[in-house]
Formats: C-alpha cells, structure tokens, sequence
C-alpha cells in the first residue's frame, strides 16, 4: 500500500517511481515535442525570418558569377613498337607529334602559360569587366569526360560575354599552342634532312665526277659477264649491309631512349626484377643463321634473282618477322604492380631488342658473305675491281639521296598542312543566367536551416525555460497528488472573476466543484476547517483560486470565512469589493471585535475578513499567540477557513501560517510557476512539516488537457444533450 504524507498525500514506492521515470526516458513523447513547438512558435518564426534575412542578404550581396562551356575532343594514345622512320633522329622527332593521354591533354591547358596566353588575349575591356578583384586560380576548370576523349572548359567571369570570351581563347591558346609545337618539331626534322640532302648530292656528284675521270683515265668502259654478275651482287650484298648497319645503329639509338626512360619509370614503380632470355627468342636467332648460311652457299652457284635463293630469303624474311614478335627477354619475378607506362616502354624494348638482335645477325651474315666475294675479287684484275667499287659506292649514294629526298619532301607537306591535335565539338556561349550564386537552391537551403536551427533553438529555449508548461512534468518533481486542474480563462469581465456568477455548467465552475470534493475526500478521517492556500511565487491566480474555492464551498451549504493573511501584498478586499481599514491585525491588536471586523458579502455564506492595516514584521505578526487565537477562534464560529497566504519563496510567513492550519493547498500555474520556486517551496514547507494535502494546476490549457465531455457538450433542461461553443476564459490574477 502507498505512503501517505501531508494530511493524506499519496507516497509512490521508489520502484514504482523508478519504473515510471525508465518508461518515460525510454519513450519518445512527439507530443511533448508538438507542445514545445506550439509554445515556442514565436521563437521559431523569429529563428526562421532571421536565417532566411541572413540567406538572403547572404545571396543578394554575392556578385554574380557566369559560367561558359567549350568541348573539345583530342586523339588520344601511342604508337608502340618500331619509328615510322629507319633515320633515329627523324623518329624521334615524329614521336614529339604523337597525340598523348586525355589527362595529359587536360593538365596542358591547364598549365599557366595557356591561361595568362588566353587572358592575354582578351580585350581590355572584357577583362575588367570580367576579372576585377578576382583570382584568376579559381575562374576556370578543365576536366576530362569519364571514358571518353572529350575535354570540358568551364570558364567564368564577373561578366557573361567575358566567361564566353575567356573559354574560347583558352581553346584557341591551346590549339595555337599545340599546332605551333607540332610544326616545331616537323620544322626541325625537315631542316636536318635537308642538311643530309645537301652532302649527299656533293658526295654523289664526287662520286660521279671520280668515276668519270677514272673512266677517261684507264678507258675501261664495262666489265665482262662475270665481272657483271659478280659486282652485281657484291654491289647488293653492300647495300643491304649499309642499310642493315643504318637500321642497327638507329634502332641501337633507340634503345638507349628505351633504356633510359625504363630505368626512371623502374626507380619509382618496380624495386627489382629478374630478366632471363627468351629460349624462344634464341630458336629463331639461330634458324635465321643457318638460313643465311644456306643463301651463302646458294650464291655460289646460282644468282640472287634465282628461285632456290628467293625462297631463301622468304624464309629469312618469314624468320626475322617472327623474330620481331617475341621478346628477346622475359620477366621472371618482380615484387610490385606493374606501371602501365613502364609495361608499355618494356614492350616497345623488347621489340626493339629483338629487331636490333635481328639485324646484328644480319649485319654479321652480310659481312661474312661481303668478305668471301671481296677474297674471290682478288683474282681480278686491280682496275676491274676499282671500276666495280667505284660503280657500287654510286649505287649506294644515289640510293640514299633518292631516300632523303622522299623524307624530305613527305616533312613538307606535313608542316604545311599541319593541323591541331583536336576539334571543338561545342562552342563557349553567352551564359543567360548566373552560376553563382543560385538564388533559388540557396533560398531553399536557407530554409532548411531555418527550420532545422528553429527546432533546435525552440527545445533549447524551451529547455533552458524552467517554469513548468505542462502537468506531465508536476510527477517527477512531487508525489503530492494533483487535486483539481483549473481551466484558463481569457474573459476579464467581473462575471467570471466570481464562479457564483456563472452558469451551472460551466467549466471553470466545474472545476472548482472538483476541487472542493477532492480536499473534502482527502481529509474524511480528520476533518479540514482551516486551509491555508499559496503558491511558489507571485503572480500565479492563488487569491483568485481562495476566492473561488469559498465560494464553491460555500455552494455545497458551508459556511465559509474568507481571511486575508497576506499582510504584504493583500488583494482579497479587492475581489470581494470592501475596505481593508478594519481586519485581521486589527483583531489580532485588540483594536477592533471579530464581529466588527468580519465582512459579510453578495455571496450566500461567504464571509471575509480583511488583512486590516499592514504591520511592519509580518512574520513576527502571525507567529504571535494573539493571531493563533484569532484563527482558532475563528475555526470555532465558521465551517470553513480558508487563509490567503502570501508566496512561499523567500518568505517565511507560509511556514507560520501552515502550523496553524489543516492543510495547505499549493497553487501551480501553467507557464508561470517556476520549477526551482516550486521546489523550494516543497523544500520550505518540508522543513516544518506543513500538512500539504496536494497541488491545484492553475490557468490549463482546457482544449489540451481533456476536458471534452465539459467542454464541449452540455445538458439541457429536459435532458436533452446540445453542443456547447468552445471557450477559454480565466481572469488574471492581481496577486
């Protein structure tokens, strides 16, 4: 069974009253939430008007930024594998022409020197319009589209037709750049054939001039048939020499390129590698050797043009192809990732090696054949075989002049028909509207924040708030039990400052009937004639209520005496409409009768008896045994006393007054009753041992707390049920 504590107040056990606070944290309660944010709206309206006041000043001091979008498409990867040309130099320069990564693309145009070319070449104007105070750093972005070769330009400016201008000079920089770099190095390699042209034409006009002087000198004017058919092939066997040695050396050059550039990418990406050579690769070696052995001795005894030597080299040239393709080395073990820039150098290598190698066995072959022809030479006559060495070396100029010359001519029409190394696909417009700031996107955004940070400052506001909103609350600050909630009331007219001037079924009325009954039970063992009635702080309705509550008491046949024991602030005289020069401290002074001083007023057994004069030591006052006598006097003639007491925050007066009577009723008033007030005052009227018999709520929110069969129906005379029109009404308190 409960506890009970002050006269008959309930005592929750501690485990029920720690089952009830568990349910509660446990428990999400949105209508606490909803009740937060019908009290704090103004709160929230003013959190929200002043995040959007902010966005938009935010927004509308923003100077206007405009963006404009060219598209490009560049032609993208590498050629791999062996130069387009057999002169090292030339292809080497060929490979500078050679179209690179879209990334790489994108970091030239990004690159400062085609930015400040393109912001050079703005007009003035334009610029200043555009680009005042700006950071050029953040008025453009080059970016590469996602599996694609096109290459976006997003360019922007203070002004539209400065953004469109800004984005199309930077494609013309980057076109200009890139088509004067390509001509560059065609440039250089036409001006080095044309150097190599120009020795080669002396040498062979030397040459020519020699051959003639030698002629005229010696009269020899041809060979014999033998000598023909000899010099013929020794002459052929000197130039694929020559070139063999040519190709070798370039592809040579080549590697060493190769070479290097794979040794800087294997720095950074491979930390160590095994290369072992390619047993494949050394099969084909060595059937090409035996091949050229066979064509060796298949020239002694038939032509080169003859079938079984052209079948030779079918096989020969069928060999080196194969040769070609299979790498010369292979990788056993490495310990990282491959790069696949490195892979790709390696690859190339490779082929480069094993064309190299190809060409060494070649070179080797040609020499070793070149040798033995040149032994048979010795036979011959010494000026037959001057004529024919004479005869070969012309062979071999003008096959090298007529090679420079084809080069030479190809590099010119390569400069001057030399075109950029991609195409605009989508020309840079005049933008229509800015791109920042967006006054849409960030009005709504702004109003995001508002209403988020207005709910955060409303459950702030609320929090830091402690007077008590909401009954809800009134248990985990007491067990004393709630005996009555009294409706609010916004009507101040003196028809419903009195409950006996209301109809019968109103609901302030009838909340004052409950209250009666609820002290009535609460006190049927002992019965209560003196009740004294105060509340936390001032200001709360606690006159208001003792007022009413006499008079309802006085409803049920008692006889009620009304005292006004707040004898710093009285305000009973004022709601009963008498003078307060004759009252309490006069009686208690001897200054004045009971009889005289005792008011009779409008209301049937109402009674009340003023605060009389003000003392100057209130406390001291009631505490004397004259005003205990009184009140117990007065006890005696009346069915009910009910005393006004003042606050019981930082006055000791309630403490006095509470060892005089039967009870204490706490006044509670909706958003006024602060909770630490609250609190000490529990505090204070415990030190004493008041006979608190419960707490009144005063001024609720009627429509919210559940009044419905009150609120909103009522009776007729003949039993009859009729809709009653919603009101809230309580008069404001004077105390």
């Amino acid at each position: 069974m409960a506890e009970h504590d002050y006269r008959g107040a309930p005592q929750m056990d501690n485990s029920a009253a720690q089952n009830a606070q568990s349910e509660d944290i446990d428990t999400i309660d949105f209508a606490e939430y909803a009740e937060i944010f019908l009290r704090r709206w103004p709160v929230m309206l003013a959190t929200m008007v002043l995040v959007l006041a902010v966005g938009m000043v935010y927004t509308f001091s923003r100077h206007p930024v405009y963006t404009s979008t060219a598209k490009i498409v560049v032609a993208t990867g590498r050629a791999s594998g062996a130069p387009d040309s057999d002169i090292p130099v030339i292809g080497d320069l060929q490979a500078l022409t050679k179209s690179r990564s879209i990334q790489t693309q994108v970091e030239i145009i990004s690159s400062p020197d085609i930015i400040d070319e393109a912001l050079d070449r703005l007009p003035q104007d334009l610029r200043d319009k555009g680009f005042r105070g700006t950071a050029l750093g953040n008025m453009y972005e080059i970016k590469a589209g996602k599996d694609t070769d096109v290459i976006t330009i997003d360019a922007m400016a203070l002004d539209p037709h400065a953004a469109a201008a800004f984005a199309d000079s930077i494609v013309t920089a980057y076109f200009s750049r890139d088509l004067e770099s390509s001509n560059k190095a065609t440039r250089q390699a036409r001006i080095y054939l044309e150097e190599k042209m120009r020795l080669a034409e002396r040498d062979l006009a030397k040459a020519r001039n020699s051959m003639a002087a030698f002629k005229a000198k010696t009269g020899l004017l041809s060979p014999d048939a033998q000598l023909a058919k000899r010099s013929e092939y020794i002459e052929q066997l000197r130039v694929d020499a020559d070139s063999a040695r040519t190709a070798l050396a370039g592809i040579r050059s080549r590697n060493i390129a190769l070479a290097r550039r794979i040794k800087e990418q294997n720095e950074y990406v491979v930390s160590a590698t095994t290369i072992q050579r390619n047993p494949q690769f050394i099969g084909i070696l060595q059937e090409i050797d035996k091949l050229n052995s066979t064509r060796a001795e298949l020239l002694q005894e038939y032509i080169p043009s003859s079938r079984e030597v052209k079948k030779v080299d079918g096989q020969i040239e069928d060999a080196e192809q194969r040769l070609k393709k299979v790498a010369q080395t292979v990788l056993s073990t490495t310990t990282n990732s491959r790069n696949p820039l490195w892979e790709n150098l390696l690859k190339d290598f490779s082929g480069s090696i094993a064309e190299s190698s190809a060409l060494d066995t070649k070179v080797q072959v040609l020499n070793r054949c070149l040798v033995q022809r040149e032994m048979d030479f010795k036979v011959l006559p010494e000026l037959e075989r001057e004529l024919t060495t004479r005869i070969q070396n012309i062979a071999i100029l003008e096959r090298t002049y007529d090679m420079l010359s084809q080069k030479y001519y190809t590099l010119l029409l390569s400069e001057q028909s030399m075109l950029p190394n991609g195409i605009l696909i989508s020309k840079p417009r005049v933008p229509e509207a800015p791109s920042y700031p967006r006054t849409d996107r960030n009005i709504a955004l702004f109003a995001m924040l508002g209403i988020m940070l207005s709910v955060v400052v409303a459950i702030v506001v609320d929090r830091m708030d402690i007077r008590v909103h909401d009954p809800s609350v009134m248990p985990g600050i007491t067990d004393l039990p709630s005996l009555a909630s009294i409706p609010f009331m916004d009507n101040e007219d003196a028809a419903y400052k009195q409950i006996g001037k209301l109809k019968h079924n109103s609901i302030f009325l009838e909340s004052f009937r409950i209250l009666r009954n609820n002290i009535m039970f609460s006190a049927i063992d002992n019965p209560l004639k003196v009740l004294a009635v105060s509340s936390p702080g001032p200001g709360e309705g606690k006159s208001t209520l003792a007022v009413n509550l006499a008079i309802a008491m006085a409803m049920d046949g008692k006889k009620v005496l009304l005292v006004d024991c707040d004898l710093r602030r009285p305000s009973i005289h004022n709601w009963m409409s008498l003078s307060r020069e004759i009252g309490l401290t006069n009686v208690v002074k001897g200054l004045s009768n009971i009889k005289d001083a005792v008011c009779s007023t409008d209301i049937e057994n109402v009674f009340c008896l003023p605060s009389g004069p003000l003392p100057p030591n209130p406390t001291e006052f009631l505490n004397s045994k004259h005003s205990r006598n009184i009140i117990k006097e007065l006890s005696g003639m009346y069915d009910m006393l009910i005393l006004d007491c003042p606050p019981c925050t930082g006055l000791s007066d309630v403490q006095v007054i509470s060892t005089m009577a039967d009870g204490v009723l706490l006044v509670v008033t909706i958003n006024r009753t602060l909770k630490t007030y609250l609190h000490m005052a529990l505090s204070t009227l415990s030190q004493v041992k008041a006979p608190i018999i419960g707490y009144v709520l005063n001024m609720v929110d009627s429509r919210r707390q559940g009044y419905g069969y009150y609120y909103n129906y009522d009776y007729d005379e003949q039993g009859g049920r009729n809709k009653s029109k919603r009101r809230c009404c309580m008069p404001k308190s004077k105390n």
